[in-house]
């Protein structure tokens, strides 16, 4: 049981994952001997073998003589934060790497990112592009109708996907 596993130390280090275990190990120590509340965040290897995040807080129970006699706290699962964390890492790197201008607008219209390819492209800064409307770069070789359906596209599905004559700064 999970009790059992945090009342024997060499169980719960056990079942700690190999790359995690000198750190949790350390912060064990290192809690025993300041006796101060701590939080971390490690993997767990569960017994059918898959691994887990979690998050340890943890606080000291104190004696009359301030020696902490115990601590009590709470574990919980992580693994989904962890793993939607990787996931916008991903993201992100795909945004910086693609060779084809990104932006990102609101609802108003105003650029709230854009990649290096964008601003290589474009000739505008990022500083520059910021909080600017999309307008910035437009060409004029599109009519309102274009634009209409463009934004149509956007809050019906989303995204819009196309090509669009613009202009460099």
């Amino acid at each position: 049981s999970c009790a059992s596993l945090y009342e024997n130390p060499q169980a719960f280090l056990a079942s700690v994952h190999p790359d995690d275990r000198e750190r949790v190990s350390h912060t064990l120590r290192l809690a025993q001997t300041t006796g101060q509340p701590f939080e971390h965040e490690y993997r767990v290897v569960r017994p059918d073998g898959s691994t887990r995040w979690v998050m340890d807080r943890v606080f000291p129970i104190v004696t009359e003589a301030g020696i902490p006699a115990r601590y009590v706290g709470v574990v919980a699962d992580v693994s989904e934060r962890h793993q939607t964390e990787e996931h916008l890492r991903q993201a992100a790197t795909v945004f910086e790497c693609t060779r084809d201008g990104v932006m990102i607008a609101d609802l108003n219209d105003c650029l709230l990112a854009v990649n290096k390819a964008f601003t290589e492209i474009t000739g505008y800064s990022e500083a520059e592009a910021l909080g600017s409307k999309t307008s910035l770069q437009r060409s004029d070789r599109h009519g309102p109708d274009f634009f209409q359906a463009l934004w149509a596209s956007l809050l019906d599905t989303g995204h819009w996907q196309g090509e669009i004559w613009n202009r460099r700064k």
